[in-house]
């Protein structure tokens, strides 16, 4: 705004002033290359815009996607979207889910090992991710050692849930029904991978000098102590998932926020329905979570080709069936006085009178083929 000579103050502003900056400002954005935005940045953008003048301190009652106040930016908005399609610039990219040979990897590779501090910690990162649906960094710098609540269920299983309503792009963390939405992380009784107790673990090895719950791992851990009294920055956080990609080797360098997809697409697929999906990764309406939910896996592709190539082989091989072998067949074409067709009991009593025909003959004694015997083309001049 400021470089339409405007103030970048724009939080009191009253809807309709608020709107004409808009119609300038949408415009004038561009990436740092000096590209435009795609048409989810630009979406994007202005839902950020909203929810800063919804959430404390200004908690303004406006919605700059639905509210006729805003009528005019949002047909600025949409004739840009319409440019970008015309541009064949309108690619929208998904965040790709974890393929299901990339997780096995995962655990194979020893990135997940809980016998050093890095890896342990990459463990706890991925558990905490999968199992309660975050969304990239968000939130993860300010989550402490108090964050998660220890507790047992009606059939005694332990888990870990959060002690509180966060608060991230979705949910504000002091909507009265989140409370519904509690996820949780169940252990696996005997399992080497249990969440629960790699949890545990990790948070007895942390710092008792910071509150942290991501810690700057120790190069020479002590015994007690395998973290150093430092939490661990944003843009190190950010990058957690896809430093673990290229230590694993996997076949795609996933970002944080694929893990999300990897949530969303591995439960679709498991046949839970989308209401209950959503109680894990947070989303307020259906529509929203499809974004999140990948088309066939890797191995459902390969499947599926395998099928198709099946079908084309199927359809080559009836081809060379219905062409038969090779073999020569004789034509002969002769004028013949006696009826050809008089030991044939069908034509009994019959009168054929002029006309071409072609009669394949077949030996009983012969097996059933169409190079059995030679097609005769008998010129028939009558009959009686």
């Amino acid at each position: 705004m400021t470089e339409n000579q405007y103030s970048d103050k724009f939080e009191k502003l009253e809807s309709s002033i608020l709107n004409e900056r808009l119609c300038f400002f949408y415009p004038s954005l561009q990436t740092k290359k000096g590209t435009d935005y795609s048409k989810s940045a630009l979406v994007g953008i202005r839902a950020a815009i909203s929810r800063h003048l919804t959430s404390p301190p200004y908690n303004r009652n406006v919605n700059l996607m639905k509210d006729n106040a805003f009528m005019t930016s949002n047909h600025v908005i949409t004739g840009m979207i319409k440019t970008l399609k015309r541009a064949g610039k309108d690619v929208t990219v998904h965040k790709k889910p974890v393929a299901e040979g990339d997780i096995q990897r995962l655990y194979s590779s020893g990135v997940f090992n809980t016998d050093s501090p890095a890896t342990l910690q990459n463990k706890v990162f991925w558990d905490l991710m999968l199992n309660f649906g975050r969304r990239s960094q968000e939130g993860l710098n300010s989550l402490t050692k108090s964050s998660f609540g220890k507790f047992k269920d009606d059939r005694d299983h332990t888990y870990y849930k959060m002690t509180y309503n966060e608060a991230n792009k979705t949910h504000h963390g002091i909507d009265s029904h989140e409370n519904r939405q509690e996820v949780r992380m169940y252990e696996k009784s005997g399992d080497e991978n249990c969440p629960v107790a790699s949890f545990d673990f990790y948070v007895s090895k942390l710092s008792p000098k910071c509150n942290a719950l991501f810690q700057q791992p120790l190069l020479y851990p002590k015994p007690n102590c395998w973290y150093a009294n430092q939490a661990m920055g944003k843009n190190k956080l950010s990058q957690m998932m896809p430093r673990i990609s290229n230590e694993a080797g996997l076949s795609y360098r996933y970002t944080n926020h694929c893990i999300k997809a990897t949530v969303g697409t591995g439960l679709k697929r498991a046949g839970v329905d989308d209401l209950t999906i959503m109680s894990v990764t947070g989303h307020r309406n259906i529509k929203s979570l499809e974004s999140y939910v990948a088309g066939p896996s890797d191995a459902q592709r390969r499947a599926l080709s395998s099928t198709l190539q099946g079908v084309a082989t199927a359809s080559n091989s009836n081809e060379s069936v219905s062409k038969g072998p090779s073999c020569q067949v004789s034509n002969h074409v002769s004028t013949i006085s006696r009826n050809p067709l008089s030991d044939m009991s069908i034509f009994t009593n019959a009168t054929i009178t002029g006309g071409t025909f072609t009669i394949n003959l077949v030996s009983k004694d012969l097996p059933d083929s169409p190079c059995n015997m030679p097609s005769t083309s008998t010129a028939i001049d009558k009959f009686n």
